[in-house]
């Protein structure tokens, strides 16, 4: 609980419910597995994240965008007594599209439990034109609101925000890793703001063995790698004759900015779940 202070306990509660507040802490990551219903690469194929205890008996259905925390509450033995560790905020990164893979696979933000599906486009399941190079998900409680501009043009894009993993590891679609934050990018995406947090997962070698902190370094231990982020999300839909992506900078968002964009939609998060998941008519599915 002590990793939550500088973004749950510092906040205003006073619209705060008590059941939403008590998802802060609810869920332990250790006793989440997935359930998958129907055949794979099909419109009703669906992964629900189930809550098990001790003895690997299910206890309940849960939401993966509402009930697993987003600052991660367990530490690893292995990397909780490095000093470099202990010092960073450390959060829950929920995989949905597994480095080097074309299924657009993204969880349900209407549906009961939200659950993991592939997304679908002309009533056919969505594929990437070509891989993603790297671990791609969201961010657990949080949410872009479409309400909000910074810029009084570009409005959030009404989904969880969005995480590209750049460790060496290959994770698996629904996958909780525990990740620091490098920075991230302004993506205007159809004409949304999209926001792409960078991180890396606390277990692999550039960080245990580098002990990197943020883009710069990321830059000197695997090079060109913000780059090839950036151009992909820059061109990845134009084999579907749309036009390139732009930036609203094409400077990326340092370590400090992209906790504080976390920090923001969390805060987002907590609006949208005391409003009941109704978004300017559209209901989006919070359990309250």
């Amino acid at each position: 609980m002590f990793l939550c202070n500088r973004i749950y306990l510092n906040s205003s509660l006073n619209y705060y419910s008590l059941k939403s507040f008590s998802r802060l802490f609810s869920v332990s990551v250790s006793n989440i597995r997935v359930e998958k219903i129907n055949r794979k690469g099909t419109s009703d194929y669906r992964m629900n994240f189930m809550e098990k205890d001790t003895n690997n008996n299910i206890v309940k259905k849960i939401s993966p965008w509402h009930d697993i925390p987003l600052i991660a509450n367990s530490i690893n033995k292995r990397w909780a007594s490095k000093k470099y560790i202990k010092e960073q905020q450390i959060y829950n990164f929920v995989c949905e599209i597994p480095a080097f893979t074309r299924a657009k696979m993204e969880i349900s933000t209407e549906e009961e439990y939200n659950p993991m599906k592939q997304d679908i486009k002309n009533e056919k399941v969505r594929f990437y034109h070509g891989p993603i190079y790297w671990n791609y998900g969201f961010f657990p409680q949080t949410w872009e609101d479409p309400t909000v501009t910074s810029d009084n043009i570009h409005y959030g894009d009404n989904d969880p925000l969005d995480v590209v993993e750049v460790g060496s590891k290959i994770l698996n679609s629904c996958s909780i890793t525990p990740v620091i934050v490098l920075g991230g990018l302004e993506l205007i995406d159809c004409s949304e703001l999209d926001y792409k947090i960078i991180v890396v997962n606390v277990n692999d070698p550039l960080v245990t063995k580098h002990k990197i902190n943020n883009l710069n370094d990321l830059e000197i231990y695997n090079p060109h790698t913000l780059q090839g982020i950036r151009e992909w999300f820059r061109w990845y839909k134009t084999p579907d004759g749309k036009p390139l992506n732009k930036y609203a900078s094409e400077t990326p968002l340092d370590k400090a900015a992209a906790e504080a964009v976390i920090s923001e939609t969390n805060q987002q998060w907590k609006k949208l779940v005391e409003n009941k998941g109704n978004i300017n008519g559209k209901q989006l599915w919070t359990n309250l």
